[in-house]
Parts: structure tokens; C-alpha cells; sequence
């Protein structure tokens, strides 16, 4: 978020993104919620046994994090989405898309994901039309979905077939 303030980058979303955030939220926010409680009750359960050890404790004050946390990451999501440019739907990218859905190709080779394939497809047009234009800076594409992204066996690297595109 910094480095785009500042000018070092530039974010672009896919012309799915406002509305994939806006249906995942809601899961999303009950995972951040539970992962925080989970959280405050490990350090809140280390407290006690350095207490008890008479060990230092660390202090921390638990009580608002997952009260507060969620609703700030709700903030900041929502911030990025609306400094981000949207990419213009061009029906060439539906075109590919369909296809990547049709051959059960990733993203969509789990459960025929026609806007994960359209995600890939918009983030491939805008990637080719930076190099194109020089851009020689890496270029990301961020998703939190690693289940159709991801490979099946190692959640750490891209799916292989996606990452051929990336890099044929």
C-alpha cells in the first residue's frame, strides 16, 4: 500500500475482484476472527505459565485484537480495491477463459471457476502489455485462493499449468 502511495508501483484488479472480495469477505472475516481468538488464547495460556514459571510476561494486551483487527483489514482491503485500476473486460479474455473452463484447465480444473479463469486471463493481458511497454520490475499476482492457484501437492508454488503461462 506504501509503495503504491509513493509511486513505486501501480495496482491493477481484475474486472471480477470487487465482486469476488465482496462475496468472500464474510468467510473471510470468520477465519481472521477465529484465527485471532486462537491467537489471544496462546498467549493469554503463556502468560499464565510464565506466570506461574516466574518467567517475564509479554504484556500484550488480547483483548481487542479480535475486535478490532477485522474490521481494520476490512478497511485496508476495501482502500486497495478502490485506489486499484480495474481492467477493461474485453471479450477476447472471456473467449480464453471459457476455454480454460471447457479443457478443466487451472484455475478452473477443479470446479469450472469461469472468473478464476478470467482472473488469469486479465492478469496474463496485463503482465504481456507491461513487458511490452518495458516494465522490467516483477509483476505479482495475489490471490488467497491456493486451492485452484496452487499445486495440489506443494500449497507453496503455483499450479504447473498456470505457471506455464507465466512462463512459456
Amino acid at each position: 500500500f506504501r509503495a503504491y502511495q509513493g509511486g513505486i508501483c501501480r495496482l491493477v484488479r481484475g474486472s471480477v475482484t470487487a465482486a469476488e472480495v465482496g462475496e468472500h469477505m464474510g468467510q473471510a472475516r470468520e477465519e481472521l476472527c477465529g484465527y485471532l481468538e486462537r491467537l489471544e488464547s496462546g498467549v493469554l495460556g503463556a502468560d499464565r505459565l510464565c506466570h506461574l514459571l516466574g518467567a517475564p510476561q509479554s504484556g500484550a494486551n488480547t483483548t481487542s485484537w479480535s475486535a478490532t483487527l477485522p474490521p481494520l483489514a476490512e478497511q485496508l482491503a476495501s482502500d486497495i480495491l478502490g485506489i486499484a485500476d480495474e481492467v477493461d473486460r474485453e471479450d477476447v479474455r472471456y473467449i480464453r477463459a471459457m476455454q480454460r473452463v471447457v479443457v478443466k484447465r487451472a484455475p478452473a480444473a477443479r470446479k469450472s471457476e469461469a472468473k478464476d479463469a478470467l482472473l488469469v486471463e486479465e492478469f496474463l493481458d496485463v503482465a504481456q502489455s507491461a513487458r511490452i511497454g518495458g516494465l522490467i520490475a516483477p509483476i505479482v499476482l495475489l490471490t488467497s485462493n491456493f486451492t485452484d492457484f496452487c499445486d495440489v501437492e506443494h500449497k507453496s508454488k503455483v499450479h504447473p499449468q498456470i505457471a506455464s503461462d507465466f512462463h512459456p
